[in-house]
């Protein structure tokens, strides 16, 4: 991946239970959605794991490696998507 890093605001992320949370996705890239974030707290993990993430070249970060606050408030990670691969097998 890359080393561009583009930050977007989000009207709604779906966490209305658990808000103000994070997305990290790219192209051909493991996507993570982070909630119960806190700013002014949560800032510097943030970036810790954006650096993880850039750093890789599908964007996998296994649980371990993530910055320990945001092991905790992990929502969901989805694979890589495929256009065109048979997913049937």
């Amino acid at each position: 991946m890359g080393h561009h890093v583009e930050v977007r605001p989000a009207q709604c992320l779906s966490l209305c239970p658990r808000p103000c949370g994070i997305a990290l996705t790219s192209p051909g890239a493991w996507t993570y959605l982070f909630a119960d974030q806190h700013p002014g707290e949560s800032a510097r993990h943030i970036m810790a794991c954006v650096a993880l993430y850039i750093g890789t070249s599908d964007g996998f970060m296994p649980r371990e490696r993530r910055p320990k606050p945001l092991r905790a408030s992990i929502v969901g990670r989805v694979p890589p998507h495929v256009w065109g691969a048979d997913v049937s097998a």
